[in-house]
């Protein structure tokens, strides 16, 4: 039984609603009233409908009306030392380079308050400041790019023309000035990819574009007929010398040997055709040619059968992800066990449809989008994948739902599983891991049957890179027949 408010309640109540009827918050309210906040506000839920009279203005007659305190002005634009001026046109400079606001601020000698502050207080100053240094920089970017300045420092070269050709893209004109003359980046676009990259999936044509961007940044993009060995050199030594995925080493041998073939490719279509190279333009007469970096080729990683348990074992602690019908373990379980049995690379797997599953005959069939080969691709699928696939069959469309989108985010998980199987973060795989393991399996039995599995075209890239000889040639020589003399027989 809700119990009836004293006359003390009534009154503060309404004393408190006249109070706040002229512009007073609550917690301005309590403290004229000498009472917490948290009185008023209980006061409030049990007693709603006292809160909802009309005021009455007698009750707050010695309370003058709440008057907010005028903005206080801003502060005057101009007035500014020496000091700050030079510190503002060096910290642009620096911005417009590519710097990081930490390294601007460290190299300016303030703090990055400081910088933030000088955008605000000075923005007129900071504003012209950074259009000069801008135009600069585009200017710097135009004269020098393609000589042997960019090899002094290829890391800041690139940061300091990514920033210039993204201010061009802004004002709305190119880094570099376009004329009717082919270069490689417009040959790329006007011939190359309607010509040969029409059927390419898109992680092709933006492989290609990456190595050109860089290209342009590096050499200034020149026409093609000015493409020379020396430049191609520049090229070679600038990739080499920029920083790879970690930020802290440079760009491995093989990184370099792919960049320089995308370029070589181009240059050779651009060139005169032949009867290797029949689709060819002509634009050049004479192909400039470099020899790139020997390929060194690491061992492929594999993946222990005892490994591979501890994961399976472990997926019971996983919690994502959710609301497809089965419990996260049996995604985890059955992502392993089909990557593992069929060798498939992690876009087919996530792209696969339940419907592509023939149950029935225990098979697999990719259409050629889903396949980077661009061809059907049909895979048997054992009893045990067969056994994990069933006991995550819905009725929903792909097999591995994955509703976060990001790779990395996968990733991050796939990491936590692996922690959770007490594998030390050094020996963490991915799972292309899973699909060299499978290679070097098939391989010791049959070459062919590994070289199908992974859906090449011939078995010399299966042979390159993904099987692990070590293991197959060791095998091999305990099975050596050796004379009876070696052996003390």
């Amino acid at each position: 039984m809700k119990r009836e408010p004293s006359e003390a309640v009534k009154h503060r109540i309404a004393r408190a609603v006249a109070i706040m009827a002229k512009g007073y918050n609550m917690r301005q309210a309590a403290a004229m009233l000498g009472v917490v906040p948290g009185i008023l506000n209980q006061s409030k839920r049990h007693y709603p409908e006292l809160w909802a009279l009309p005021p009455d203005p007698a009750l707050a007659q010695d309370v003058p009306i709440f008057q907010k305190p005028p903005p206080e002005p801003k502060p005057r634009l101009g007035g500014v030392t020496r000091q700050i001026r030079d510190q503002i046109i060096r910290a642009t400079i620096l911005i417009a380079q590519g710097r990081t606001r930490p390294e601007v601020a460290k190299a300016v000698g303030v703090t990055e308050w400081a910088i933030n502050d000088w955008r605000w207080r000075h923005a007129e100053l900071w504003k012209q400041a950074s259009e000069k240094a801008r135009q600069d920089v585009v200017a710097i970017v135009r004269q020098q790019a393609g000589t042997d300045t960019v090899l002094q420092d290829v890391d800041a070269w690139l940061r300091m023309a990514g920033q210039a050709e993204k201010w061009c893209r802004e004002q709305g004109q190119p880094l570099f000035p376009i004329n009717d003359e082919l270069t490689l980046t417009t040959f790329f676009e006007t011939y190359y990819v309607p010509a040969r990259l029409s059927d390419a999936s898109p992680g092709t044509v933006n492989y290609r574009r990456t190595v050109l961007n860089r290209w342009r940044l590096i050499t200034g993009d020149p026409p093609l007929k000015s493409i020379t060995v020396p430049l191609l050199a520049k090229f070679r030594d600038a990739i080499a010398n920029s920083a790879g995925e970690d930020r802290v080493s440079r760009k491995s041998v093989n990184t370099v040997a792919g960049y320089l073939g995308v370029v070589q490719t181009l240059l050779d279509k651009a060139g005169p055709p032949g009867m290797r190279n029949r689709d060819a333009a002509g634009i050049i007469d004479r192909v400039p040619w470099i020899k790139p970096p020997r390929e060194v080729l690491t061992p492929p990683r594999t993946v222990t059968a005892e490994r591979l348990s501890d994961v399976y074992q472990a997926a019971v602690a996983m919690d994502l992800p959710r609301g497809f019908g089965f419990k996260p373990p049996a995604w985890w379980r059955t992502l392993v066990v089909v990557t593992y049995n069929t060798g498939l690379r992690r876009g087919t797997l996530f792209k696969l449809r339940m419907e592509w599953i023939r149950w029935d005959d225990c098979l697999l069939t990719i259409p050629p989008k889903s396949m980077k080969s661009g061809q059907w691709h049909t895979i048997h699928l054992n009893q045990t994948a067969m056994k994990h696939l069933r006991a995550i069959r819905t009725d929903r469309e792909l097999v591995f739902p994955w509703p976060f989108g990001s790779t990395r985010y996968f990733y991050t998980v796939f990491h936590r599983l692996q922690d959770a199987a007490g594998i030390p973060r050094k020996d963490h795989f991915g799972l292309h891991a899973l699909r060299k393991t499978l290679a070097t399996i098939l391989w010791a039995d049959s070459p062919q049957a590994s070289q199908f599995a992974l859906g090449h075209a011939g078995a010399e890239v299966t042979m390159r890179h993904y099987v692990a000889s070590q293991g197959i040639v060791a095998q091999a020589l305990d099975r050596l027949p050796q004379p009876a003399a070696f052996t003390g027989g």
